[in-house]
């Protein structure tokens, strides 16, 4: 049952406060017609007078891991196993997705080494929302047998807060086996819908 604090005056009430069994406060006049929610989330919440919105700080995270084999002619989720900080534990290391439960837009940056021992052609980082490419860089020809290459991408996009996630693939055509020698995702909530 929501607990509901009015404040008003003599003639009616002006304001409403009203938090429910999620954890989220709404701000709402008497009339309901303007309501502002405070999702269920750790953050410092601050009013601007030039942005007419509510920012909150939501979920950050850094994770990164290496020496992960990657198949050729195939996406390959890379699913970093250290962390470096997840303030809202959102990034999961054993399937490599990044859910938040804050509705927003996020900015994602994303780095990987490779490390080969024959020619490639067309290696790519892939950063993908449920599934699908969302952004991603995809190289050159390996044309000199280098052994050592590497890609980043990063862009921002809207995750739902529920369901959605951004995790990160890669992909190269051929018929080799190469290992990732260190990779890198990390990702910020920019703000709100």
């Amino acid at each position: 049952m929501a607990s509901i604090i009015s404040a008003g005056t003599t003639s009616g009430t002006a304001l409403n406060f009203t938090g429910d069994t999620s954890g989220n406060l709404a701000f709402q006049t008497g009339a309901g017609a303007n309501t502002i929610t405070v999702p269920n989330t750790t953050g410092t919440l601050a009013l601007t007078s030039q942005i007419p919105s509510v920012i909150t700080n939501g979920p950050v995270f850094s994770a990164n891991t290496s020496n992960t084999s990657c198949t050729g002619s195939q996406v390959t989720t890379i699913i970093m196993t250290n962390e470096d900080f997840d303030t809202a534990s959102a990034y999961s290391t054993s399937t490599g997705r990044f859910t938040p439960q804050v509705a927003g837009y996020y900015q994602f940056n994303a780095y990987f080494s490779f490390y080969g021992t024959s020619n490639v052609n067309g290696q790519s980082i892939l950063l993908r929302k449920n599934g699908s490419l969302t952004f991603g860089n995809f190289g050159v020809t390996n044309s000199d047998n280098s052994p050592w290459w590497g890609l980043s991408t990063s862009g921002i996009c809207y995750l739902n807060g529920t369901t959605d996630y951004v995790n990160l693939g890669c992909y190269f055509n051929g018929s080799s086996t190469f290992t990732l020698g260190n990779a890198i995702l990390n990702g910020c909530f920019l703000r709100g819908a």
